[in-house]
């Protein structure tokens, strides 16, 4: 039953995800209007799997609306990773935190996208305000059957060998929310991720969200945007967890807090 209704949601993405969007325009004012104004501080958003910064436009325009300073992660196509990619993200995220007075920046990271976020947030915390992640499957490592295997083995394909799942320590660091405030929203109409793969365990600064909608759609889900509003319009230091209305599955049970692999993925220049 399981896996049928995971063929069932791979196979209508698309369709979902096109009728999400139709639907975007007409209820954006809406969320914009209910949504507390933005402080201005600096937000980055990192795009999906070979996703680049043009299908995050509708997102960041969206959070520029509602008063943020908004970039894009400039690093092209995301198309696996490796040392050079890493230096490159981080270099950007240096470039906007002593550009905005340093001033710390939200993550906001889509899918793969998210992973680079968490990342981000754990390496160099002093640079990062809050992470949220949309759609993203961090915890594969302990859920293999909730992300397609072909879409795991391309990224392994086209990134590095020691970032791969297989790498002492990767997938119990990659569950390990980072020491920020995190968010991880989720739906179990995801199709690609896995919702089973979305979830932080138990922590202090972590929780997890949960929104409907298609993996794909993630960049233009109203539900979602509604999320990502009201998390970062909270002052800085004062993090509370969103409360939503119909309770959220547990922490992901499988999480033990084991020493992360020691590897930086975005080493200082």
């Amino acid at each position: 039953m399981v896996h049928w209704k995971r063929h069932y949601l791979n196979a209508t993405e698309a369709f979902r995800c096109t009728v999400e969007l139709s639907q975007f325009p007409k209820g954006l004012g809406k969320v914009l209007k209910q949504a507390p104004k933005g402080d201005g501080h600096p937000v980055m958003v990192i795009p999906p799997f070979t996703g680049d910064d043009k299908i995050t436009t509708l997102l960041r325009f969206s959070l520029e609306k509602a008063g943020y300073k908004v970039y894009g992660w400039e690093n092209g196509h995301n198309i696996g990773f490796n040392d050079k990619k890493g230096r490159n993200i981080y270099e950007h995220l240096k470039e906007v935190y002593e550009s905005n007075g340093r001033q710390k920046i939200s993550l906001i990271g889509w899918s793969l996208g998210g992973i680079y976020a968490r990342e981000l947030a754990r390496e160099y915390p002093d640079m990062v305000r809050q992470d949220i992640t949309l759609f993203t499957p961090f915890g594969v490592g302990m859920h293999k059957d909730a992300t397609p295997p072909t879409i795991v083995a391309a990224i392994s394909m086209l990134s590095n060998s020691k970032y791969l799942l297989s790498s002492e320590g990767m997938a119990e660091r990659l569950v390990t929310p980072p020491p920020v405030p995190t968010t991880s929203i989720y739906s179990k109409g995801d199709g690609i991720g896995g919702w089973e793969a979305c979830l932080n365990p138990k922590a202090p600064l972590a929780e997890n969200v949960e929104v409907g909608g298609s993996h794909i759609g993630g960049g233009w889900n109203l539900e979602a945007l509604t999320v990502i509003l009201d998390r970062l319009a909270q002052p800085e230091g004062k993090w509370k967890p969103f409360e939503p209305k119909d309770p959220c599955p547990k922490p992901n049970s499988d999480w033990e807090n084991k020493p992360a692999a020691k590897k930086k993925f975005f080493p200082a220049a």
